[in-house]
């Protein structure tokens, strides 16, 4: 998956527990999500119920979510960022195949795109086509992108931008299952943060699979390159909460 924190440079995300107001029960600084509490008042519901359509898991439907029958908005943005995420993740590894003859890497991207489009399957799952991100095509073709460009370069190229693009799109799930993990059953949907933990063990296995085919350390260009990308995914995921 391609995505990160929202706000946060990409080599110092953290999740920072804010102190709840009334009618939350906090937010993280670094994954962009608030939970809302189940006592909420009927106008607070209303105003926190999201603008766009769709028919919403019933696993998100429960009014302990926000008391308005809809996920809390905050929730909706950071499904919204993971599934922008993983959708760019399966382009990046169809632009790899797309540029690369190396067989190894072939091997490599073969594998890792069957794991990256059972991901996106997941995030699916969770949320409905009506709430996604309009932007969607956008950060595919730059996912397709930032695997095509390494493909092309050689594997060298290939291994640096999957080690610093699994290493970001870990600090992001890990910020995320950080705060679900601090709050109450009852407001933490049934199931998310054992898919965002199952998510984040694959992204990990990625990222050191690739560190441990990197035959050296990359130099100047690779490194400003990978920096490039980390910027990308930084802006793709502000992006995709928003719009």
């Amino acid at each position: 998956m391609i995505g990160a924190d929202t706000s946060s440079p990409p080599a110092e995300t953290s999740c920072a527990r804010v102190a709840p107001a009334a009618g939350t029960l906090g937010s993280c600084s670094g994954c962009g999500v608030e939970a809302e509490a189940a006592g909420a008042g009927e106008g607070d519901g209303e105003a926190a119920k999201p603008s766009r359509g769709g028919a919403w898991p019933a696993r998100l439907r429960a009014d302990a979510v926000c008391g308005s029958g809809s996920p809390s908005p905050s929730l909706v943005q950071a499904l919204r960022s993971d599934h922008a995420g993983e959708a760019g993740a399966v382009g990046l590894y169809r632009g790899l195949l797309a540029t690369s003859r190396d067989p190894g890497v072939r091997a490599f991207a073969a594998r890792h795109l069957a794991t990256e489009s059972h991901h996106l399957r997941e995030i699916e799952d969770w949320l409905p086509a009506g709430w996604r991100t309009r932007l969607l095509p956008a950060w595919t073709l730059a996912g397709w992108l930032a695997g095509a460009i390494p493909g092309w370069l050689g594997p060298r190229a290939v291994y640096a931008t999957i080690a610093s693009v699994e290493a970001f799109v870990d600090r992001h799930y890990q910020a995320q299952i950080d705060l679900l993990r601090g709050l109450p059953d009852a407001v933490c949907p049934a199931g998310l943060l054992e898919v965002l933990e199952e998510l984040v063990d694959d992204e990990r296995e990625h990222r050191d699979e690739a560190l441990a085919l990197q035959i050296r350390d990359p130099g100047p260009l690779l490194r400003l390159w990978c920096a490039m990308v980390g910027a990308g995914s930084t802006l793709a995921v502000a992006m995709s909460r928003r719009i």
